[in-house]
């Protein structure tokens, strides 16, 4: 029995980035948005480190409490990295040891060990089915209404225009945009539940999500549902939803913004590479990965920062009625476990995706539904696009690495260089 129970322990780049002689900024819209310290700093600020250790504890205190109420066997045992199944049967945490066949040929019978077998049938899926449809047999059924499953997991992004399908690793706006138009048109469909399953993304095309949920409320009810995270970009689309219905477990919250941005002037220095700018104008640098930003184009990205939060918390105060100071105690990047969040009434109810089905036809006041999930595409070209473009950035910097040495112009002991390489891979 191996325990893991939760905790975090994450890799730090900055130092890293430094070495190679990459300047990362990052510009966030509070203390505890954190992403962008995994790429400037060498560990997590105090307030991000307050605010995830407390995140921790939380859903760390769900597990245990559980396991408590389900054993009544002290949580304290957890502790320990593994248990074995003999410590466990002298808790009484199970009946007794026994091995798989003899567990499946007794099962079946009346009594254990007994020689009379009961007259049983093997569960299987089709069987289920078949005595599912059987007692709902009828010569004349009536057209069920249709609640809607969509799975949204991932890196939120605008994705391809000509794009028709949802994909298994992204939220990509412009597809899902199109489906959502269509649900809005199929009156067969009652509901819709947003699966949601992602740490956020572009600010542009939650927002763009975001306004077309609105739409679609125009004719359907639809909810969110949390998966394992629904946060930053994640719980911005679901603010704009009926209800929003959470595992406890989840982790959420990350209201707020940030933006990332890196300095490769002294990188591309250590190769002899050198950019020369002609006819930049105010503001170009933006745009630049080479030197650092005029303190114009410094105050811009805040200000950009500041008007894209302030619309973010706007989403948020309408969708759960609160006041701005209240919401500012639950936002600036800070991030909750499912349950903390219901407690501040962020989320509606802390409930299975079984029990939201019921909630909905509850809403609907319907006593039969039919419920389609609608299944994300994955496809190998898909994997090996993701692979070929990793493999490609490696392959670009050993041809420039190789070039530059062959050149004489990189002045490196093979030690430092082998270090280069090698977190280079790293990242």
């Amino acid at each position: 029995f191996i325990v893991l129970l939760p905790s975090i322990e994450t890799y730090f780049f900055g130092n890293a980035l430094r070495r190679l002689g990459v300047e990362v900024t990052g510009y966030s819209s509070g203390a505890y948005k954190s992403y962008a310290e995994t790429f400037t700093k060498s560990g997590f600020s105090k307030e991000a480190k307050e605010n995830l250790s407390a995140l921790i504890r939380s859903i760390r205190s769900q597990i245990l409490e559980a396991f408590y109420e389900n054993t009544k066997l002290e949580s304290t045992i957890l502790k320990k990295p593994f248990l074995s199944s003999i410590e466990l049967k002298e808790k009484k945490f199970f009946k007794d040891l026994i091995v798989e066949e003899d567990f499946t040929k007794n099962f079946t019978y009346a009594k254990f060990n007994s020689k009379e077998k009961e007259e049983t049938e093997e569960l299987s899926f089709s069987t289920l089915n078949f005595y599912k449809n059987k007692k709902n047999f009828s010569f004349f059924r009536k057209k069920k209404k249709q609640i809607l499953i969509l799975p949204l997991s991932g890196t939120i992004g605008n994705g391809e225009k000509s794009s028709e399908e949802l994909k298994s690793d992204s939220i990509d706006a412009f597809p899902l945009i199109k489906l959502l138009r269509e649900i809005k048109e199929n009156k067969s469909i009652a509901g819709v539940i947003l699966e949601i399953d992602s740490g956020g993304g572009s600010a542009s095309a939650s927002e763009m999500i975001y306004q077309e949920i609105l739409k679609l409320r125009e004719t359907k009810k639809v909810y969110a549902y949390f998966q394992n995270v629904s946060a930053s970009g994640g719980y911005y689309i679901a603010a704009a939803c009926d209800k929003i219905f959470s595992t406890p477990l989840t982790i959420t919250g990350s209201i707020g913004t940030v933006m990332v941005r890196g300095n490769l002037k002294n990188f591309y220095n250590r190769f002899g590479v050198t950019k020369d700018r002609v006819e930049f104008y105010p503001y170009r640098d933006v745009f630049s990965e080479y030197g650092s930003l005029s303190s114009e184009s410094e105050a811009l990205l805040r200000q950009e920062i500041s008007r894209v939060n302030a619309m973010f918390y706007d989403r948020v105060i309408k969708a759960r009625k609160k006041t701005p100071r209240e919401l500012s105690k639950l936002a600036e990047g800070r991030v909750f476990s499912g349950k903390s969040f219901y407690a501040s009434n962020m989320v509606d109810a802390n409930i299975t995706m079984m029990e939201t089905l019921d909630e909905i036809k509850k809403d609907l006041d319907l006593k039969t539904i039919s419920v389609v999930y609608k299944v994300p595409q994955y496809t190998i070209k898909t994997m090996i696009k993701e692979n070929l473009k990793m493999f490609n950035q490696i392959l670009q910097f050993g041809k420039l690495l190789k070039s530059q040495m062959n050149a004489g112009k990189l002045n490196l002991e093979n030690r430092e260089v082998n270090q280069m390489i090698e977190q280079w891979k790293k990242l």
